[in-house]
């Protein structure tokens, strides 16, 4: 994996003219994460129009009050919600949302991920429009004892894989061979090339996902400035 050169990932963007993004969360059962993360939507700077749409994979949580507080808190962001009536999957779940959504760039978060970066999603859209060949954008940071760490993935054919945890500010921008869905943003268009998330994985959909761009010949690129946190 050829990492890029930091300085020389983004690019001057026309910041009158961003493209429109669709944040997709998937959720059962999670109100206090989804509180969390949903107030930390108030935190962005972006140009661009921006909607979230939230796939309640059929929760026995009622979520009422905390989409009433984000319309509150955020009213220029767009929020989207989907009932499901039957509990099945983040896989699925993302599928709903992603044939909802009419956006250039959709970006997927858990949630019990966290925004921390006030532009994180303009330097997503600098990276894209730097190198087409790049679908995938994110990265994933943890916390442990106080401190925050990244993974750093290697995938092998049957599917296992290597991971090593490198501390997030030594972790170096490039090339990835996964990007986990707890915050990989895409362009839309892309799952009419490689099909969307398949429902019979209960979980590593995103793996496979991440594996399925890059076989169509794509690079997922991982940086510091495009983070979320993963609790």
């Amino acid at each position: 994996m050829r990492p890029y050169k930091e300085e020389n990932i983004f690019c001057d963007l026309d910041e009158t003219s961003m493209p429109d993004i669709s944040a997709i969360i998937p959720v059962f059962n999670r109100p206090q994460d989804l509180q969390r993360l949903l107030t930390s939507f108030k935190l962005l700077d972006y140009g661009g129009r921006l909607t979230v749409i939230v796939a309640d994979d059929a929760s026995t949580d009622d979520y009422l009050a905390i989409y009433n507080r984000f319309n509150k808190d955020c009213p220029h962001i767009e929020l989207q919600t989907i009932k499901m009536p039957t509990n099945q999957g983040p896989a699925v779940a993302r599928n709903i949302a992603i044939k909802k959504a009419v956006s250039k760039y959709v970006w997927f978060l858990d949630s019990d991920s966290e925004i921390f970066q006030s532009e994180m999603l303009t330097r997503a859209v600098e990276i894209f429009k730097r190198e087409s060949i790049i679908k995938g954008v994110g990265e994933e940071v943890y916390l442990f004892d106080g401190k925050a760490w990244t993974q750093q993935f290697k995938w092998y054919p049957s599917y296992l894989f290597d991971v090593s945890f490198s501390a997030f500010e030594k972790s170096p921008a490039g090339y990835r061979y996964l990007i986990p869905s707890s915050n990989l943003i895409v362009e839309r268009t892309l799952f009419d090339e490689i099909g969307l998330f398949n429902p019979e994985f209960t979980s590593l959909e995103d793996k496979d996902i991440c594996c399925r761009i890059r076989k169509k010949g794509y690079k997922l690129y991982a940086c510091k400035e495009v983070a979320a946190y993963h609790h």
